[in-house]
């Protein structure tokens, strides 16, 4: 394959994921509230992880109190971003730049391995 066609197919991978993107994030704006059920516990996750600097273990307000078994690390990069941009945009955007952020990383692979 030469290089001129690798650059073009590069080049219209990029243009369907940014307009895949673009799609989301228009769609997602136009609601006014968070549209699934865990952005209300993500915003008490990060809360209480900004409170008291150590994840929340054990959650009280959940049907009587229940143990919370999750992997930190996603709640750790929401509080850092959540120190510099609006909380709404945060807890409303994490899946669709979550899932930008990945296949921004996957394409960087495929075109390494290309």
């Amino acid at each position: 394959m030469t290089i001129r066609t690798k650059n073009k197919d590069i080049f219209w991978l990029i243009g369907i994921i940014l307009i895949v993107f673009i799609f989301n994030l228009i769609f997602l704006l136009k609601t006014e509230f968070f549209t699934g059920d865990s952005a209300y516990f993500n915003v008490r996750y990060v809360e209480h992880l900004l409170e008291n600097k150590r994840p929340l273990t054990y959650d009280e307000l959940s049907y009587g109190g229940r143990n919370v078994l999750v992997a930190p690390l996603f709640y750790y990069i929401l509080a850092f971003f959540k120190l510099f941009l609006n909380s709404f945009f945060i807890y409303k955007n994490h899946s669709i730049i979550g899932k930008f952020i990945f296949t921004c990383c996957c394409l960087f692979n495929c075109q390494r391995n290309y």
